[in-house]
């Protein structure tokens, strides 16, 4: 007998906690060889041989067990928790697809889980009749105010849209990801802002923990992370404050901490103060006259949003400081490359 080979355990047989007759099901719904989940009731692992018991060699048909192994029915018989059924599923049951449903009621969220439910003015006899976060009021569905929780906009009064799970007004406003000019232009707390890597100058989107799905719908250069725009933290690409962590403000598209009492850019400064200016901001002259004063400023390469915010006499173009060419008038520091200021000409 001790020449005798043993079966690998297999997934979920370790410690013995899942995955035999009768135990829970897996990860992933695996249960050991011999056994298959059943994964809409119990999630429990039941055996091949407890399965032919039931079937007695025959499946599919009303009162008979789901034919294996995808739980099938002839016709147009549902697979009901293992067995096969041509009774729909009433009102505030857990549903799989609207079909299974009796009626026209959907199977939709009621709240978390899927449940056969009703639209506003369907009838019900308690806020699980009804489908999302509606409650049920007089024996009717009770649609959704603005302000108040939703998972779609078929909740919501009036024809209101569902936007990061609220109800809003309907004012033809612009959903998240839409190209925008202003904030007003967007729906709910959406803001009208450039989101990089998104091809567009501005678009409605989030800003810091704001909900999201994806990282294309958060403001600036931040992260969808756990369903939550991540603010950015120092030196990370930002477009304005509001995507900066804590106390952390953004110079020149990065954000930085504001040490002391530094200037942002636009400020005054004093050249001879290291510390003048936050970030990556410099303190020199801003225009082409000797008597220009000094500011916090940027270099080439770094963002602006307006002619002012760039050293010297370098332009702001599409967003960012722009260097002078050679044959451009200039300031010291203001020229491409290894041109110099040569006599107010980038030489």
């Amino acid at each position: 007998m001790g020449g005798m080979c043993q079966m690998a355990p297999g997934p979920g047989m370790m410690g013995s906690t899942c995955g035999a007759d009768g135990q829970p099901c897996c990860e992933h719904h695996t249960c050991s060889f011999g056994t298959i989940c059943e994964p809409y009731v119990t999630d429990r692992c039941v055996g091949f041989g407890t399965l032919m018991d039931l079937l007695d060699y025959d499946c599919g048909h009303d009162g008979e067990i789901c034919c294996l192994p995808s739980l099938t029915c002839e016709g147009d018989l549902q697979c009901d928790f293992l067995f096969c059924s041509g009774e729909c599923t009433e009102q505030g049951e857990n549903c799989m697809t609207s079909d299974d449903c009796c009626d026209t009621d959907l199977c939709k969220p009621s709240p978390y889980s899927l449940r056969c439910c009703e639209a506003p003015g369907g009838d019900c006899s308690n806020s699980l009749d009804c489908c999302g976060f509606m409650l049920c009021e007089g024996g009717e569905c009770a649609c959704q105010a603005v302000g108040e929780t939703c998972v779609d906009s078929d909740e919501c009064c009036d024809d209101g849209d569902c936007v990061l799970g609220t109800c809003q007004p309907s004012t033809m406003c612009l959903d998240v990801a839409a190209p925008c000019t202003e904030h007003i232009d967007c729906c709910g707390a959406l803001f009208c802002k450039e989101v990089f890597g998104s091809g567009m100058d501005k678009q409605c989107c989030v800003i810091a923990e704001g909900s999201c799905k994806t990282s294309q719908e958060c403001c600036g250069g931040m992260l969808c992370e756990m369903g939550t725009c991540a603010c950015q933290v120092e030196i990370e690409p930002c477009v304005d404050d509001n995507e900066c962590c804590g106390d952390l403000i953004c110079i020149l598209g990065h954000c930085a901490r504001q040490e002391g009492s530094c200037g942002r850019v636009g400020a005054t400064c004093d050249m001879a103060d290291a510390m003048s200016c936050c970030g990556m901001a410099q303190c020199r002259r801003v225009g082409g006259a000797m008597d220009s004063p000094f500011k916090c400023c940027g270099r080439n390469g770094d963002r602006c949003s307006a002619p002012d915010d760039c050293c010297g006499t370098q332009v702001c173009i599409d967003d960012h400081c722009q260097c002078k060419n050679s044959g451009e008038s200039c300031v010291i520091g203001d020229c491409c490359g290894d041109s110099f200021c040569n006599s107010g000409t980038c030489t």
